[in-house]
């Protein structure tokens, strides 16, 4: 009996000496393989008012004219009742005119331009870049033409394309003698490594250095500064120590 109660006290003992093994457990994904990630609804919402506000935008300025909520609601099937957001991000676009008075929308392009006879007046210089964004149809053939005509005037990029155009104010177009024109013609460009001489034979300098003259008032006195210093070891004065000293006979 005594030899069963110690094998059964030994067996506990093992038992209580064993490590406790901590069971680990797999957090399961929010998503599972080849599915999609969850968005945030308010990252989803605003993407969706987005893109619908661009597509908007886009029927407008093919349309070429202004429309109501109501018909903004039946051609792009929106409701601003149950998408506010998007109503507000469209009315507050800076590609969009909102009329107020009449409740409409319509795209607004860089240059209201509609016709050639449009383009002509704006003489300040025009961006074709931004030109294609108006409502002018054919812009490189309307530029052609009115290049051909003699009515604008261009300047070009480093490819020949050209990059702005501007009224041709013929009014300021003086009449050249062609003996002008030949000389201006003949007229060389030395190169930039004679530029130099050929500024300095014609008595021109590179470059001009204005010299002011100041006032000698303005100046500011500096002083001398002399060393003070204290004369010590007088009783070596009579002595000179650059000889070497050679102690008397006696």
């Amino acid at each position: 009996m005594s030899n069963l109660l110690e094998q059964r006290n030994a067996f506990k003992k093992r038992i209580a000496e064993q490590p406790v093994l901590q069971r680990h457990t797999i957090a399961r994904p929010s998503t599972l393989p080849g599915q999609a990630p969850r968005l945030d609804s308010t990252a989803v919402n605003g993407a969706h008012a987005m893109t619908k506000v661009y597509s908007i935008i886009d029927f407008l300025k093919k349309s070429q004219k202004p429309y109501t909520a109501a018909d903004l609601q039946m051609y792009e099937h929106v409701d601003f009742e149950k998408e506010p957001d998007v109503y507000n991000q469209l009315k507050g676009n800076e590609k969009v005119i909102y009329d107020a008075k009449n409740k409409t929308f319509a795209y607004k392009p860089d240059y209201n331009i509609r016709t050639r006879e449009e383009l002509l007046p704006d003489r300040t210089g025009l961006e074709i870049k931004r030109l294609r964004d108006s409502y002018l149809a054919d812009i490189p053939k309307v530029i052609a033409d009115l290049r051909k005509e003699g009515l604008i005037l261009t300047t070009t990029n480093k490819d020949g394309h050209a990059k702005y155009i501007f009224y041709n104010f013929h009014k300021l177009q003086t009449p050249v003698d062609d003996d002008i024109k030949r000389k201006w013609a003949e007229l060389r460009i030395p190169d930039e490594a004679d530029l130099a001489f050929e500024m300095e034979k014609a008595g021109l300098r590179q470059m001009q250095v204005e010299e002011r003259a100041h006032n000698d008032d303005d100046k500011k006195k500096t002083k001398q500064r002399t060393r003070k210093f204290k004369i010590t070891n007088t009783h070596l004065v009579d002595i000179d120590l650059t000889k070497k000293y050679v102690p008397e006979s006696k």
